[in-house]
């Protein structure tokens, strides 16, 4: 699979008004098992259809419902001022 960008990746997802983006940042792209394995345990709790590495090495999952971005930002450690997308 080829590399999308950021709208075509909104245009392939289906047209669901909770569909969010949220990128955990990872340093120099280098990821831990523990780090790993939270990303993988939140991914699953939450029923995270889409795990995607973007180009710039960040990780971005894709399908959040918007009611559980606060949840899955807490489960990974992020701040709430990460950078998030919902369309």
């Amino acid at each position: 699979m080829s590399e999308m960008n950021i709208q075509e990746i909104i245009n392939f997802l289906p047209k669901v008004k909770e569909a969010s983006v949220t990128i955990p940042r990872s340093t120099g792209g280098v990821i831990s098992l523990e780090s790993f394995e939270k990303i993988a345990k939140t991914v699953k709790k939450y029923n995270i259809p889409i795990i995607k590495i973007s180009s710039d090495q960040k990780i971005i999952l894709i399908g959040i419902k918007e009611t559980d971005v606060s949840a899955v930002k807490n489960e990974l450690g992020m701040p709430e001022e990460e950078e998030i997308l919902i369309f």
